[in-house]
Parts: C-alpha cells; sequence; structure tokens
C-alpha cells in the first residue's frame, strides 16, 4: 500500500480541542482511558507526506517453474524447484471445515504482544488484528479459515477500530490514520478483485467511515464540514456531497460547529444521524446531533438537555440512536451511562444502564452531578440484539485485594428495553469479557480471558469444553455471587465473606490397617466442624482430637515407667510452583454464523514478552 500525501484541498487548519477523546471513548471493551489531550490540529497533516504503509509479506506465486513437455538433450540437467520466499502461501480454503493453526512463523512476525480479530457477516473470512509492543506499526492479516492468509499490511493501532466489513464481505473498509491521529484517507480492500492491495476512495482526512445500506455497496465518508457518498464499486474518486454545513451552522441553528465528526446511517438507510462539534475552548467536546432524513434533505437537532454526549450506533430496528455521555476529567472515575435518543420526539428517552442510583449525568437535575457521588462500576459496553429489544451491556468494577494491585473486573448483564435487569456474570479480577457476540435465533456467545487463567468460553450461559478440537457443551453457566461494599471515591471494596467451619473427618484410633472396599455402596464418614483455635498438631490422619485425648489408666493396674518415645517433628515443605502448560486458551472468539471458534492461545510469557498462536475450530450451531 502507498502512502497518502498531502492534499490541500483537504486542509481545514482547524483548532478545536477535546473533540477526539470520542475514539478513545468509544474503543472496544477494557481499553484504557487516556488523559484528554490536545488535538487542536488534528485536521492539519504533519510536514511531509503520510507514512508509507508497506505489507510484511506478499503471497508466494510460481513457485516451482512450469513443466513442459519439451524432451531434455542428453547430459542436461533436470530442472529443480525455484527457492521460496519466506513468505507464507495462500492456502485454498478445504471444502470440508477442519481444524487449522497459525503461529508466528505461519504470519511471518516474531513480536505478538496482544490480539483481536474482526469477522466479516458471513463468517467466511476475519481481520486479525497482531499488536505488537516497542516496534513500529500492528500488523492486519485476512484469513480464510481455518488457515489460508489472503493479505496483510502494516497499520496504525487506531486504523482497527475504524474497519468495518460490507455486508457481503466482499470489502473491508478503515480510515488510515497516521499514528494517534484521528483522521486520514478513506481506504478500501476488495477481496474478489485483489485482497493484497488497498485502494482509496476519498483523500480526506476523513473522522468517519461507514457502509449505506442498500443494494449498492456504498460509503458515507465524513470529512471536514461536508459529508460525501461513496461507491466501492467505482475506481474513481468522483464523490458525491449528502450534506454540507452552511456558514458553520445547522440549518435553523445559532451554534457555531468547527467540524463534522461522525455520520452513521440508520439500518433501514433512512436517516444519517450526525455529530457536529461546537467551537470552544473547554476541555469537554461539547456537540450537537442532528437527523437528517436522505429522501427529504430535512435536518432536526436532538434536544440533549445541555448535556455532552455522543454517538455510539443505532438500535437495529432504527428507532433509536444510542449515546454515552462524555467528560473532560479522567482523574476520578465518574459516572458513565449509555441512552436511547428517539428521532422522532428529539428526545433522550432512556437510561440503558443506569450505573449509579444516585445520579443521572443526563437525565438528572443537577448539570454537575458527576464527581458529587461516583458510580461503583462503569459501564463501557451495550450490544443489542437483532430484534432491537434486548440488549447485553457490561461494566468494569474496580476491586481492591490485600497485598495485591489495584484491578478491574468486568460485570455482564442482560435485559430489554424497560424490562429487568440480570446480571450473568463477574469476571475474575485481572480478567475481561471478550468476543460478545449475538448469534442467530437469539443465541449469544462471550468468553471471559486475557487475564492469568485459561480463557473460558460460553454459549447462552452455558459452558463449552474445548479440548483437542472437540468441542462439547457443559452446564449452565452459574453467575457469580456479587457483593460490593460502599464506594470511596468511585472504587467499590469487595466485602469480606466469613469463610466456612474447616471439616474434620473423625475415625476411631486403631492399629489395624483400613481397606477401602472396591465395589459397593461408598463408606460413611462423620463429618464434624473443628472448634475455632483447633490445633492439629502436624497429624497427616487429622485425627487431632481422637490422638491428643489423655489417656487414664485404671487405678488398680501400675502404671509403667516407659522411656518416652521421640516424636519426629514434621518440617513443612513449600509448595513446588506449578508450571504453565503452553499453549493454553487466552480468549475465544466465534464466527457471526456460529460456524467457527477462534482461540487465541498463549504460546509462551515472560514479563515483558508474550507470544500468542490463532487456532481455528469448526462448529456447528444447532
Amino acid at each position: 500500500m502507498t502512502g497518502v500525501g498531502r492534499n490541500k484541498r483537504w486542509r481545514l487548519g482547524v483548532g478545536l480541542v477535546g473533540c477526539w477523546l470520542l475514539v478513545g471513548l468509544l474503543a472496544a471493551c477494557g481499553q484504557d482511558q487516556r488523559p484528554t489531550p490536545d488535538y487542536s490540529n488534528v485536521l492539519t497533516p504533519a510536514d511531509g507526506s503520510f507514512v508509507t504503509v508497506t505489507a510484511p509479506f506478499q503471497a508466494a506465486t510460481n513457485i516451482t517453474p512450469e513443466i513442459t513437455d519439451t524432451p531434455l538433450a542428453p547430459g542436461q540437467p533436470t530442472p529443480t524447484a525455484s527457492s521460496v520466499p519466506n513468505t507464507p502461501i495462500i492456502k485454498p480454503t478445504p471444502t470440508t471445515p477442519a481444524e487449522g493453526t497459525l503461529t508466528s512463523d505461519d504470519l511471518g512476525t516474531g513480536v505478538w504482544s496482544d490480539t483481536e480479530a474482526l469477522w466479516a457477516p458471513g463468517g467466511d473470512i476475519f481481520v486479525l488484528h497482531v499488536l505488537r509492543e516497542g516496534v513500529e506499526g500492528d500488523f492486519y492479516y485476512l484469513i480464510r479459515p481455518p488457515d489460508s492468509i489472503q493479505g496483510s499490511f502494516r497499520l496504525s493501532r487506531a486504523a482497527f477500530g475504524t474497519m468495518s466489513w460490507s455486508a457481503d464481505g466482499r470489502y473491508l473498509l478503515y480510515i488510515e490514520r497516521d499514528g494517534d491521529a484521528t483522521a486520514g484517507a478513506v481506504k478500501l480492500i476488495d477481496m474478489q478483485r485483489d485482497p493484497s492491495h488497498d485502494r482509496k476512495l476519498i483523500a480526506g482526512p476523513c473522522t468517519g467511515a461507514s457502509w449505506l445500506p442498500g443494494p449498492t455497496p456504498k460509503v458515507v465518508a465524513t470529512c471536514g464540514l461536508a459529508i460525501y457518498q461513496l461507491n466501492a464499486e467505482a475506481t474513481t474518486e468522483a464523490p458525491d456531497v449528502i450534506f454540507k454545513l452552511d456558514n458553520n451552522r445547522f440549518p435553523g441553528s445559532t451554534v457555531d460547529l468547527s467540524l463534522l465528526f461522525q455520520a452513521l446511517p440508520s439500518p433501514d438507510g433512512q436517516t444519517l444521524a450526525i455529530y457536529g462539534v461546537r467551537r470552544q475552548k473547554g476541555p469537554i467536546p461539547l456537540g450537537d446531533i442532528g437527523f437528517y432524513n436522505i429522501t427529504s434533505k430535512k435536518l432536526d437537532i436532538l434536544e440533549r438537555n445541555n448535556r455532552p454526549v455522543t454517538m455510539v450506533n443505532w438500535t437495529p430496528d432504527s428507532k433509536y440512536l444510542i449515546l454515552r455521555n462524555l467528560t473532560g476529567d479522567w482523574a476520578i472515575p465518574y459516572t458513565f451511562d449509555y441512552y436511547l435518543a428517539d428521532p422522532n420526539s428529539l428526545k433522550i428517552t432512556q437510561n440503558l444502564t443506569k450505573s449509579n442510583d444516585k445520579c443521572d449525568p443526563v437525565l438528572g437535575t443537577k448539570p454537575d452531578c458527576q464527581g458529587q457521588a461516583p458510580s461503583s462500576i462503569q459501564s463501557n459496553r451495550v450490544l443489542f440484539a437483532p430484534d432491537g429489544e434486548h440488549y447485553f451491556f457490561s461494566g468494569q468494577r474496580w476491586v481492591a485485594r490485600p497485598n495485591a494491585a489495584l484491578t478491574t473486573a468486568e460485570r455482564l448483564s442482560s435485559t430489554k428495553i424497560g424490562g429487568k435487569v440480570e446480571q450473568l456474570t463477574e469476571t475474575p479480577p485481572g480478567e475481561k469479557i471478550v468476543g460478545l457476540t449475538w448469534l442467530p435465533n437469539g443465541h449469544y456467545f462471550y468468553s471471559v480471558g486475557f487475564g492469568n487463567g485459561q480463557a473460558r468460553a460460553v454459549l447462552d450461559g452455558k459452558s463449552l469444553e474445548i479440548k483437542g478440537g472437540q468441542i462439547k457443551v457443559g452446564p449452565k453457566a452459574t453467575p457469580l455471587p456479587t457483593k460490593s461494599g460502599a464506594a470511596m471515591n468511585g472504587f467499590s471494596v469487595p466485602e469480606q465473606a466469613t469463610p466456612p467451619p474447616t471439616l474434620i473427618i473423625v475415625s476411631p484410633p486403631t492399629t489395624v490397617p483400613q481397606v477401602l472396599p472396591t465395589a459397593g455402596p461408598p463408606s460413611t464418614a462423620t463429618l464434624t466442624a473443628a472448634p475455632r483455635g483447633t490445633s492439629l498438631l502436624g497429624f497427616e490422619t487429622v485425627t487431632a482430637q481422637a490422638g491428643n485425648k489423655a489417656f487414664t489408666p485404671p487405678p488398680e493396674v501400675p502404671v509403667p515407667q516407659a522411656t518416652p518415645v521421640p516424636v519426629p517433628t514434621r518440617i513443612a515443605e513449600p509448595s513446588p510452583t506449578p508450571s504453565i502448560q503452553y499453549p493454553r486458551p487466552a480468549a475465544y472468539y466465534i464466527s457471526p454464523t456460529g460456524n467457527w471458534i477462534l482461540a487465541i492461545e498463549r504460546v509462551a510469557a515472560t514479563d515483558k514478552v508474550v507470544q500468542f498462536q490463532v487456532r481455528l475450530i469448526p462448529f456447528s450451531l444447532k
């Protein structure tokens, strides 16, 4: 891929502060938030051209010389295979699903510190994002299951958050961001024509790009003060203007806007939700949201109670726009929630997550309630089912543990609009929900992973046992009980539960060895709780109460003076540190149709280096 040069038509020289906080705020679940940066020159490219993006490898072709029927002359040596480049070969996708594995050697990378995946809607191809710490650029691979690499690219880490597949899975759309920038050229990869190269749709710089629903694959790009429509099948750059700001304002508004940051088409393709950022000097990006009817060309502005909110997505039925509130101060864990905005009434109607029963930062009566009563859990994700009614939401809860670093646990809940909330699970401290996906016919999948332990996969609330390429559905997972104490400065300290009394197996003292039966009903033993403070004195058979009972001889029998027998003292031996078995699963993903399960496996780990591999396992969703 070639780099993007400076395009003077798009040099806006816009000075704004804070609006690019949206990108970090709306990133994938589990990422750490950063302090509000200064993005006053984000739309003005730096001096010189953008960084040239090159592929880490290209597919090998013509590995062996072409065989001809020309007879060999006497003494002529037999032709041998040409040298194979140090690159992977595009393998044909098998007709029958089979398990496959991709290692660092297969991908041509020696640094693999983290990973994530983005499936196409049909479940026949996905993007594998390989994060590489300490080196320039991450690797992106286009993979057809189980192990056929179609193409590979080196891009900035920020590009992954802009990637989206077309409905038919033919095109991959993304914004080529340069480093930590939030704007760039809109590019496209055609999986049918040439998956090893990209094509520039518009030079930009653009801050948003989405697919416009319809029979023809079209893209809506938000660039500066205008929104453009581009045909994905066109080979030339000829964008059509859908909407453009007049005098830097929405029609009928007196509020000056710096730029249009994002335009989200509704799933029915009738409405564009447009986010415009105000001109301001404060740290919080205060923006206006308008609903633009593509047919009537009319735009209406949402009443947002003068609160800072940003757009997330539409509900699948196109009835509501999902919002999230913003804040400019990251020093204190304030309250974050998700909301529904009604394009008909032009009002924010409902809080979807309600993370704080004492404060609502958008629908509440106090504009400054954030920080006065911070919530003990921070909502970080909402995922609607295809019916537009049911949805999942998750939140991170800070956990303080003795002699351990402060960490978070992620809580997953489910409900429907206006319904009762049901908590599904809460991860152990240090782990998170990965690969949360709604599947056809109301099924759902998620995994708990990327911690120090072994990842666990869950389908419809039942655990999946994945071993040796075999997948078995286990019993329904039981939600973990979660009781939290009072929140202090936004941190929730878990209550210390009283441990149950220790159970002691008491057997009568005897010198006759006990023979355990090999058949028949199991023998019964009396379980008695040991009194508090009971010392077992190192007895291996746990018969402290019987063994330490004083013996009183009959009075008529003299007690012989026997020499005391020294009792050897048992020295406690330290438990050996369990060795970590590799490879072990770190996270699981599932394809949107449920036909493949993708296992991210950790194959090695030290204090500074982590290595992974990918395993694709065929699966049948019943």
